[in-house]
């Protein structure tokens, strides 16, 4: 017989921290591959800080100036987490990749089970919509630091572990 499979719940609401705190940066190098040849192409920093109450996370990447002339990517995306459940009070993402822009602000309310998103090519036109969710909401961001904060060795292999973020409009479960 089939041992009986664990699942991690979805809409687990709350975490507590053991996996990360204020100060830390992670510098992460990105590389293209261009046929066999791996070129060193930009960087992604992560860093963590104190916001009182909140933790405020960014994630910064960008193409090396001598890079840009092929595609020049300025991309930030910061969130404020509840340090207490870890999960997002408000988020944004400023994309500038090539020639595509946007500009995302998200407000989570995750009593009333709503996100509204400040959404628009820049922030100068960004116009409001609100939307319902599922109670747990995380963004893109935040859901990193909520996984990183997981007990995997206290689970066994092959243990699924669903996600649910809000990101584009939509709630995508993954």
């Amino acid at each position: 017989t089939m041992p009986e499979r664990q699942f991690l719940p979805a809409d687990q609401c709350s975490i507590s921290n053991k996996a990360f705190q204020v100060g830390e940066e992670l510098v992460y190098k990105i590389y293209y591959n261009w046929n066999f040849i791996w070129m060193s192409a930009g960087e992604l920093t992560f860093r963590v800080r104190d916001a009182g109450s909140r933790y405020h996370i960014t994630a910064v990447g960008s193409t090396y100036k001598s890079y840009d002339w092929f595609f020049k990517v300025r991309d930030k995306y910061e969130v404020y987490l509840d340090k207490a459940t870890l999960l997002p009070v408000s988020s944004s993402r400023e994309v500038e990749e090539g020639g595509y822009r946007l500009y995302d602000k998200l407000t989570f309310d995750q009593s009333a089970r709503s996100v509204t998103s400040l959404r628009g090519k820049t922030r100068e036109v960004a116009e409001a919509t609100e939307y319902q969710v599922v109670p747990c909401m995380h963004d893109i961001l935040s859901i990193v630091y909520f996984t990183r904060n997981l007990e995997f060795e206290k689970m066994a292999p092959g243990t699924p572990v669903p996600i649910r973020i809000f990101i584009d409009k939509k709630v995508w479960p993954l």
